[in-house]
């Protein structure tokens, strides 16, 4: 029994430390380098639509997440590639702002 309750005090205190050390030094840098890849994504993204090489999506946030899929990773021709490059970006943004939703709480 005594040996169960010294390992408890001793896991507790090693999550604790590990908890500190994620919320000071790591999860600090996550959020930044996230921040510096959305701010970099964004960049691209409004050059891409100033050269018109992407068009806004005007249907902007109209699928669910239910009906977001994963793009097959098998080969396709090149006839294919214009209908498999077709990502709405309102897709891309909803999915942008859910993982600003969790880094922000």
């Amino acid at each position: 029994m005594e040996n169960i309750k010294n390992f408890v005090e001793e896991l507790s205190v090693i999550l604790e430390t590990k908890r500190n050390e994620f919320n000071s030094q790591i999860l600090p840098k996550v959020r930044e380098n996230y921040n510096i890849q959305s701010s970099a994504l964004h960049a691209v993204r409004n050059t891409l639509l100033k050269k018109r090489v992407i068009h806004d999506d005007p249907y902007k946030y109209d699928s669910k997440m239910t009906e977001v899929e994963i793009p097959s990773k098998e080969n396709f021709a090149d006839s294919e590639k214009s209908q498999r490059n077709r990502n709405p970006l309102g897709t891309l943004r909803n999915n942008a702002g859910i993982c600003q939703q969790l880094l922000s709480v």
